[in-house]
């Protein structure tokens, strides 16, 4: 694969497919190598220089630029005025200041300090009273158990689900309710429970028994996998599609081993992200394994497209968002909704950015009692395109710019992305674009009904619906 900036631009070369994609709309097109050639000389030249210089067919010649022009790739970048507030709608609990296992790679080991902590019937409920005042006019909210393990505190959450419901009604709204979990504590009786009230999972859940029980043993020390699978499978029986969700480390770099272990349990959607801890970790990856694992993209990207044509169900989140943001011509922003249209609230009340930044002041937003949306405003302003090092990429608006935790992590600020995962990013991009070339019509209609069933609800705010002409 073959991928080349052209004045702010890509085009994506493979097996005789050439593709063009408009950084500023995200628009993918099939072109000829003409075109290629022409948009070269234009943005060198000039239009009327690249007309002398080409050789071929003046009426060719003027088809192309027409061709160029009516798809915008000759516009100059519009100028993104970011809204001066935006409605909090979604609201990520962290029911449950304790958990049962003991990862290795925790992010919530440096966060997550103190005794152990269960969020309050007092603090969940005014919690949720929060977020409908904060969600403006909104008539959708969004609320995600978080942890810790949040089955943990399991009564707080089945209380909070019907308190959530019986608020919506009477402010005629909606809500939907979603949840991560470690699958350790799925019994029947809880997933009977979850399904009546349709609450969305993502099972955090590593792969094969040995690449599970090594990197999310209990804290006893024994592993977790034959649990995790047991239980999984009593929610995975019960439902169209679960998605589990995969850290890598650098023990295990094939993310084919991964993702078949996964899919041997029974998961149908598959989410696979680097552990999020800094270089000096010992499973941290580095750039020579960033490079190795776009290898593994790659074979990935072979078996998803396979599925996707031959009608199965399953899917590889880290493609199928990227493919379907391709599909609407979306433009991105931002990475998320963190501090902009969602926000963490933590067992005591507190709030913050997103729960990766439990804990950290600098990053607070006062709490359930008294908030503070101040950051907010920094955050409103802080989108791709004014961020250094984002501005000028051309996967901007496909990415939105790299997690504020991770750049945190890397660099002590938010704004300033992780040059290796977006490295890894534009590659996973670039592939997404060939694997979206070789679909037909309906299999990208599919394409799109996966990533609506599987993405949790609050992800998807920033794909229209809308399909692109």
């Amino acid at each position: 694969m073959e991928v080349s900036c052209i004045g702010g631009h890509v085009s994506v070369k493979e097996d005789g497919t050439l593709l063009l994609f408009n950084a500023i709309d995200s628009g993918l097109y099939t072109i000829e190598p003409i075109t290629e050639k022409l948009l070269i000389l234009i943005k060198n030249h000039g239009i009327e220089a690249a007309k002398m210089l080409v050789e071929e067919d003046f009426s060719i010649v003027e088809e192309k630029i027409a061709e160029l022009k009516e798809n915008k790739f000759l516009d100059s970048q519009p100028e993104f005025t970011p809204p001066e507030t935006a409605p909090i709608t979604t609201v990520s609990l962290n029911v449950s200041h304790e958990c049962n296992l003991n990862c290795r790679y925790c992010y919530g080991s440096k966060t997550y300090v103190g005794k152990k902590q269960f969020m309050s019937r007092e603090i969940g409920e005014l919690s949720i009273d929060r977020l409908f005042e904060w969600s403006d006019d909104s008539k959708m909210v969004y609320v995600t158990f978080f942890g810790g393990e949040p089955l943990l505190n399991v009564g707080l959450v089945k209380h909070l689900i019907q308190y959530g419901k019986e608020k919506a009604r009477s402010q005629g709204k909606d809500i939907l309710f979603s949840m991560t979990c470690n699958g350790t504590l799925l019994t029947d009786e809880i997933v009977g429970f979850l399904n009546e009230n349709g609450v969305s999972v993502l099972v955090s859940m590593d792969g094969p028994k040995n690449v599970q029980d090594q990197n999310r043993p209990f804290k006893n020390g024994t592993g977790s996998y034959d649990t995790v699978a047991s239980n999984v499978q009593k929610l995975i029986a019960t439902r169209n599609s679960v998605t589990a969700r995969a850290t890598l480390t650098r023990d295990c770099m094939s993310l084919n081993t991964l993702v078949q272990g996964l899919r041997e349990v029974g998961f149908t959607n598959v989410h696979v992200e680097p552990a999020a801890v800094d270089g000096s970790c010992p499973f941290a990856l580095s750039e020579k394994e960033f490079e190795t694992l776009k290898e593994e993209y790659n074979l990935l990207g072979e078996l998803f497209l396979d599925s996707v044509l031959n009608d199965s169900s399953f899917g590889f989140s880290n493609i199928l968002r990227t493919t379907s943001a391709l599909y609407k011509s979306a433009v991105r922003h931002y990475p998320c909704g963190a501090g902009r249209t969602l926000v963490g609230i933590d067992s005591t009340g507190d709030i913050y950015l997103c729960h990766r930044f439990t804990g950290m002041e600098e990053f607070s937003m006062g709490t359930v009692h008294d908030p503070d949306f101040s950051l907010q405003k920094k955050i409103l302003l802080t989108h791709v395109d004014a961020r250094e090092g984002c501005k000028e990429c051309w996967a901007r608006h496909l990415c939105g710019g790299s997690c504020w935790h991770e750049s945190y992590s890397h660099h002590g600020c938010i704004d300033e992305p992780y040059n290796l995962k977006c490295g890894l990013f534009k590659h996973v991009a670039a592939l997404s674009m060939i694997i979206f070339s070789k679909m037909h019509e309906k299999d990208r209609k599919l394409l799109d009904k996966m990533f609506r069933r599987n993405e949790p609800s609050y992800k998807r705010e920033d794909l229209p619906e809308k399909t692109q002409p």
